[in-house]
C-alpha cells in the first residue's frame, strides 16, 4: 500500500496542478478529487496536456498497459496506465529532454 501512495504522490508532483480540470470537463473550474487516492486516466485526460503514445517503453507489457507523454521545460514524462478497472496510473518514466523528439517520432500514429 505505501508504494501505491508513493506512486499517486509522484504522479501529482510530476504532473503539476493535476487536480484542476478544464471548463469543458468541470464547468466553473471545479476541482477533481482523486477517488480513493487513485490517479486515474480520466483525471489525467482532463487535467494534463499530453500526447498519446502508440507504444509504451519495452519494459512494459502492451497487453496490460497504455502510455501517455507530457513534457516540461526541462524533461519529459511517460505516464503508464493500466487497462484494468478505472485505468489507474501505475508508473511514471522520466526521460531527458534530448530524448523527447525521438519518443514522439517513434510513437507517431
Amino acid at each position: 500500500m505505501p508504494r501505491l501512495v508513493s506512486l499517486a504522490l509522484a504522479a501529482a508532483l510530476a504532473a503539476g496542478p493535476v487536480l484542476a480540470c478544464d471548463d469543458e470537463v468541470a464547468p466553473g473550474g471545479q476541482t477533481s478529487y482523486l477517488e480513493r487516492g487513485a490517479f486515474t486516466y480520466d483525471v489525467f485526460e482532463a487535467s494534463v496536456a499530453h500526447t498519446d503514445l502508440s507504444e509504451c517503453p519495452q519494459e512494459f507489457d502492451p497487453d496490460v498497459v497504455f502510455c501517455r507523454f507530457a513534457t516540461t521545460e526541462t524533461s519529459g514524462s511517460i505516464f503508464i496506465f493500466s487497462y484494468e478497472d478505472d485505468m489507474p496510473l501505475l508508473a511514471i518514466k522520466h526521460v531527458p529532454l534530448d530524448e523527447v523528439e525521438a519518443i514522439l517520432q517513434a510513437s507517431a500514429y
